[in-house]
């Protein structure tokens, strides 16, 4: 029996923003780089998302169920963010939030809720 998933579902991120490419090529880099404009928010790194497509590669899940998974990721993500959880606090790292050019909108929703 083949099951079907939807990919008509919206999802809470209008616009996302992937970087890909190849070990060692300057991802991390250029996701702090885009971090920095205007209306963006503070890089992320979603492991799930690389395995989801290994997977498709594979062809152990369809297309379909493939940008369902995707999407779920990314909303969970989103939402995890606005509710302030699993921000980088680490003074050192390089994607901690205090290496961020909108520290304060973070530190304040932090204290807010």
């Amino acid at each position: 029996m083949r099951k079907t998933f939807s990919t008509n579902k919206p999802s809470f991120v209008k616009n996302p923003i992937f970087i890909d490419g190849f070990s060692r090529a300057g991802k991390l880099f250029l996701g702090k780089i885009v971090s920095c404009l205007k209306g963006i928010e503070n890089f992320q790194y979603v492991s799930v998302i690389e395995q989801i497509l290994y997977i498709h590669k594979i062809g152990s899940i369809t297309k379909n169920a493939a940008i369902a998974l995707i999407k779920c990721q990314v909303d969970e993500y989103a939402y995890n963010m606005y509710l302030g959880r699993n921000l980088n606090f680490r003074y050192d790292d390089t994607t901690s939030i205090y290496n961020n050019l909108e520290l304060n909108n973070y530190l304040i929703i932090c204290l807010v809720k």
